[in-house]
């Protein structure tokens, strides 16, 4: 079957750690091509801080360590770099920023639920699964504290050892929720 286009069609592809733009034209049918400039401000969009994406050499900064639930509040709520970054792959406006964290905001809570059902039925491929994709998202929005929190509790789906139960660092992240979408919404307060 043959699909005629009247409208571009685009995807969003990941690969690895690397997102590729692909994009088919009107009256070209469904045939796909990589646009790489895009490709790269998107990379820059999604990792803000990963300078060159598919470079061999790992450029994203070191984000702080944070092994155990008592140096989550050293951690940062927001990376002011990140939603800087936002703003410049939206040309400055804010419009895209608007949707990112109505995206954001709207995503999350029910993720909390299905990471709370995993919790407690020990689910702990899920709950590594759900905080991966948390901690993804707090990432790109620069939610530095929820990344980390997401981080520790996806560490926990992967077997690795905490001082905290599941149910302690839970709460950690959900708190660390409120304090991103509180912060974000200052953000865009103090930023109309």
């Amino acid at each position: 079957m043959f699909w005629h286009l009247a409208l571009p069609l685009v995807a969003l592809c990941h690969f690895g750690d690397c997102f590729c733009f692909l994009k088919a034209l009107p009256g070209a049918g469904l045939r796909l091509s990589a646009e790489p400039a895009l490709s790269a401000r998107i990379n820059l969009l999604v990792h803000p801080t990963q300078l060159e994406c598919n470079s061999g050499e790992d450029m994203t900064p070191t984000e702080p360590s944070v092994q155990q639930p008592d140096e989550l509040t050293r951690v940062p709520v927001l990376d002011q770099a990140a939603l800087a970054h936002i703003l410049e792959a939206g040309n400055g406006e804010f419009g895209l920023l608007e949707e990112l964290i109505g995206i954001f905001q709207h995503d999350q809570p029910p993720r909390l639920d299905k990471l709370k059902e995993a919790i407690n039925s020990g689910d702990t491929h899920t709950i590594g699964d759900i905080s991966h994709a948390i901690r993804g998202s707090a990432g790109t929005m620069g939610a530095s504290r929820l990344r980390a929190a997401a981080g520790m509790l996806e560490a926990y789906g992967l077997g690795r050892p905490s001082s905290a139960s599941p149910e302690e660092l839970f709460e950690l992240l959900v708190r660390a929720y409120e304090e991103a979408k509180l912060a974000l919404g200052e953000y865009l307060e103090k930023h109309p």
